[in-house]
């Protein structure tokens, strides 16, 4: 049981920032605005996605577009 935890939390670990960051994208009307826009204003997905990558403390963070596959 106890390495069963251990695998659990190194999981969780792993995995819970990065889908946090991801749901609240997801869930973000600035995104959504921006890509309805028509995607072009570059500059303004880019800051956006430095402000999530320094305050979630992560190594990147990037968005692709269904629409343009930018």
């Amino acid at each position: 049981p106890l390495a069963s935890d251990n695998i659990h939390s190194e999981i969780q670990r792993i995995l819970l920032p990065p889908l946090n960051v991801s749901e609240t994208m997801a869930n973000s009307v600035f995104l959504r605005d921006w890509i309805l826009s028509g995607e072009k204003d570059v500059g303004k997905i880019t800051e956006y996605l430095n402000k999530i990558q320094a305050k979630q403390g992560m190594t990147s963070a990037f968005l692709v577009s269904e629409k343009t596959r930018n």
